[in-house]
């Protein structure tokens, strides 16, 4: 690839000269395996597939346009910079997915390709690379998206633990309980576990190997400072849950392996508790 990028650069030849040589590459490969690809999408395979292949329309396919422009770019118009290994899969990837996708996160150079081509604003993609002004701004763009934003995929139910002191003397066993209860609950369905940190909850291990209060369980844990008022609790409960309904676990239980199940069975009916346990909605 290298040695084709310094012939163009030698012979001068102009980037609209290349991207005709790119196209027609890919009206010849698009031969190869039409008949068997395509073949059974046709009345008459032959005559309908060449008259698709040589119609203007061939290069204005996504795949085709993409992938000979950027090429195209790299051959003649990047006179200094030599091909490397990974332009390959980078062209093979953008080319093919970048026209499906909202975001493309890539490498600043490719990033730097697609725009000077126009390839973002043609399929109105945001694109972010690794650089720090790029990251930055796609963290802003995901968090103000995830605030405006539904999940398409949300949990059945939703558990939070406050650091109740019975509950931090035995904390690993009443998590591995109440995890293990947690998995008693049939796919696709899912509830999402919150571990509220005072920061006086138990660690577990020694030396440079140390497990948090929560064991090895799925838990999130949510950072509780000063004293807080049972608003804020509900409030911070909010803020997080993504379920319709969550429960509160203010004192330390052995969960039963069918506790999460019929938690959420009695949150379903419409009742404001289960056990001596405080059952709620995200809207208030």
């Amino acid at each position: 690839m290298e040695r084709i990028r310094q012939s163009r650069v030698n012979a001068q030849t102009s980037y609209e000269e290349h991207l005709g040589k790119e196209i027609e590459d890919q009206r010849r490969l698009f031969f190869v395996n039409a008949l068997a690809y395509y073949g059974h999408l046709c009345a008459e395979p032959r005559r309908d597939l060449l008259a698709f292949a040589t119609a203007p329309v061939f290069s204005t396919i996504p795949i085709v346009s993409i992938y000979s422009r950027m090429w195209s770019s790299l051959f003649t118009r990047c006179r200094t910079r030599a091909i490397t290994t990974s332009d390959a899969t980078d062209i093979d990837v953008l080319s093919t997915y970048l026209p499906y996708m909202d975001v493309v996160a890539t490498d600043a150079f490719m990033a730097e390709q697609l725009r000077s081509l126009g390839v973002d604003k043609e399929y109105d993609v945001r694109v972010y690379h690794a650089k720090t002004p790029s990251l930055t701004a796609f963290i802003a763009f995901l968090e103000e998206y995830l605030r405006t934003h539904e999940p398409v995929n949300r949990p059945r139910f939703s558990i939070f633990v406050l650091p109740a002191e019975r509950i931090k003397q035995d904390a690993w066993e009443f998590y591995r309980h109440l995890c293990n209860s947690v998995r008693a609950i049939q796919e696709p369905d899912w509830v999402d576990v919150y571990g509220f940190d005072d920061g006086n909850m138990p660690r577990y291990g020694g030396g440079t190997k140390w497990a948090p209060f929560f064991g090895l369980q799925d838990v999130a844990p949510i950072p509780l400072q000063g004293v807080a008022t049972q608003n804020d609790i509900l409030e911070l409960c909010r803020k997080h849950c993504l379920s319709d309904k969550f429960l509160i676990i203010h004192d330390h239980i052995q969960a039963s392996r069918d506790f999460v199940t019929q938690a959420v069975h009695n949150a379903e009916a419409g009742k404001n508790q289960y056990l001596n346990f405080g059952i709620y909605n995200k809207e208030a």
